[in-house]
């Protein structure tokens, strides 16, 4: 993983008993597939594996750790409005002819598909491209 995209998802404190426990809980999927008629159709456990396993539930957290991530898109670094890098017509203030039309726009992740909250935004931010050109609007934000 790309060290600047890691979130703050393990930053909290772990109670006794807490997540490693679940986690271990978790794998005793591996218990079941040792019976038959699944342990038959299975040739190897592809993750954790069973070495990863046998170092305990520390060794497992820390691989847990390394390998998290989202499904979920990042959205809301370049803000708009007063004091923000943009304004509301997702012009970067200062710069000639640049605008941010992405999901960093987004004040808030939306709770469904952030695809059609993006494409909602690009639509909106054409019209406003067009509209400009049309009316001669200034292409650079003030500062």
């Amino acid at each position: 993983m790309i060290p600047w995209s890691r979130r703050r998802y393990w930053q909290i404190t772990w109670r006794p008993n807490g997540t490693v426990g679940r986690l271990s809980q978790d794998f005793t999927g591996r218990e079941i597939c040792a019976f038959d008629p699944i342990k038959g159709q299975i040739e190897e456990e592809l993750w954790p594996g069973t070495e990863l396993a046998a170092q305990g539930d520390k060794a497992l957290l820390e691989e847990i750790k390394d390998r998290v991530t989202t499904i979920f898109h990042p959205v809301g670094s370049v803000a708009m409005g007063a004091g923000a890098p943009l304004d509301n017509r997702c012009r970067v203030k200062g710069i000639r002819g640049l605008r941010v039309v992405d999901a960093s726009v987004m004040p808030a992740i939306v709770s469904g598909n952030t695809n059609a909250a993006v494409n909602m935004i690009a639509e909106k931010a054409s019209d406003m491209i067009v509209e400009d050109a049309r009316t001669g609007a200034r292409t650079a934000a003030p500062s």
